[in-house]
């Protein structure tokens, strides 16, 4: 008895540590010196979403229409895909961004 109770525990356990690893889709406002404000998307993590975020400042995207290259000089909030962004400027874009 002793044995399945320890063995549901275990069960439950990992269960709740596989849930915090599940990726999910982000957006994120992001200012760039070249060409301004954008929304840009990223599958991260989610126990990794802070570190992501913080990373971001500084480094390079390519433009997936042009191919140019640009960095990111500022990210303003990253949000799950469905989350309403806190700036009415990124909650403009976002509504005309392209998903």
């Amino acid at each position: 008895m002793i044995k399945l109770i320890v063995l549901c525990l275990c069960l439950v356990s990992f269960g709740g540590i596989s849930q915090t690893d599940e990726w999910q889709d982000y957006k994120c406002h992001i200012t760039s010196s070249s060409i301004g404000e954008r929304i840009l998307f990223y599958r991260w993590k989610s126990n990794d979403v802070k570190r992501k975020e913080m990373k971001l400042s500084g480094t390079q995207f390519k433009d997936s229409i042009t191919g140019n290259k640009y960095y990111i000089k500022e990210v303003s909030e990253c949000l799950p895909l469905n989350g309403v962004f806190k700036l009415e400027t990124a909650k403009n874009l976002d509504n005309q961004t392209l998903r």
